[in-house]
């Protein structure tokens, strides 16, 4: 048992060891196919690491919406930051620049809406790869409202927006989405009805989601048994 422990130890060191080097790798790659390939390494890497830190996996994220329970922060958040945050179960430190809106204050209840711009309030991007977090208010963060103008920018209703600055502390992480261009997805995890709306519609982007701490212990109660 012992032997087992070690080895099992070992073998996440490795892989952990080997994300970090995926991810070094494409903060300076320049060549597109070059840039497929780790962002592909990367999402595997990733998915392994979310699922020992207990995370719950969907590759329908409607579901996992539909699963979710009270408010959120979400914003979107550099990928090797939310990896260090939710897989190390570290603190992740947001601030704004100059009080400008970085997240968006979410709940369940509203569906898709407001989602579309925690995908453009927070910062970083790595390779193909966008990483969007979202967790409690807890003690560590505050969150203020925004101007009108913010809210009307581009000419369309920007009501969630908000601005957060604190620390969220490990037990605040709910949810972590991940969206990579088709390209950038294992062929293999592409889902039928994927493949069809890639066909029929064009469609550019996979989204894959992790449930965490108590939005996972709901998931676990409320999906049947496989």
């Amino acid at each position: 048992m012992k032997f087992e422990k070690e080895n099992l130890i070992l073998e996440q060191e490795e892989k952990s060891r080997q994300l970090d080097e995926v991810m070094e790798s494409l903060k300076t790659e320049t060549d597109e196919e070059k840039i497929k390939v780790l962002t592909r390494e990367a999402y595997v890497l990733i998915k392994i690491r979310f699922l020992e830190s207990g995370g719950v996996f969907y590759d329908d994220i409607n579901e996992l919406y539909r699963g979710l329970r009270g408010s959120f922060v979400v914003r979107m958040e550099s990928p090797d930051r939310v990896v260090s945050s939710v897989g190390m179960h570290k603190d992740l430190k947001v601030s704004p620049k100059k009080d400008h809106p970085n997240a968006v204050e979410w709940r369940s209840e509203y569906g898709s809406i407001g989602l579309r711009d925690a995908f453009s309030e927070g910062t970083g991007m790595l390779g193909g790869l966008i990483t969007v977090i979202g967790f409690r208010k807890g003690k560590g963060i505050r969150v203020s409202d925004v101007g009108e103008e913010e809210k009307e920018m581009f000419g369309r209703e920007r009501g969630l927006v908000r601005i957060a600055r604190g620390k969220a502390h490990p037990e605040d992480m709910q949810f972590v989405i991940l969206r990579l261009p088709v390209e950038c997805f294992p062929e293999d995890e592409i889902t039928s009805q994927e493949r069809t709306s890639i066909q029929k519609h064009n469609q550019h982007y996979i989204f894959r989601g992790f449930a965490f701490n108590e939005s996972a212990e709901t998931a676990k109660e409320e999906r049947p048994a496989a």
